[in-house]
């Protein structure tokens, strides 16, 4: 996509519109499994889902240093303009 933008003179922003989503009932990513702590919880301590996405607990400083390793590795590795 990238070189194809860079064709018509086109800017790629890359966007993550599900950060803190981990899966969903129906697609596992593997990361709440391997880091089932990572997984956000209500008041009740139980998973946080909404209509059917699981999600991280954004808190955390492991959650944070994982995702922000994502965005990184996305703006060294791409030609991009932005997050």
């Amino acid at each position: 996509m990238i070189e194809e933008a860079k064709q018509y003179n086109i800017s790629v922003i890359a966007w993550f519109e599900f950060g803190f989503a981990a899966a969903t009932d129906e697609i596992s990513s593997g990361i709440l499994e391997k880091y089932p702590n990572w997984a956000a919880k209500n008041s009740s301590n139980k998973p946080v889902i909404i209509d059917g996405i699981h999600w991280m607990n954004s808190f955390l400083p492991d959650v944070y240093n994982f995702m922000t390793s994502l965005f990184l590795e996305v703006a060294r590795k791409y030609d991009i303009v932005g997050v």
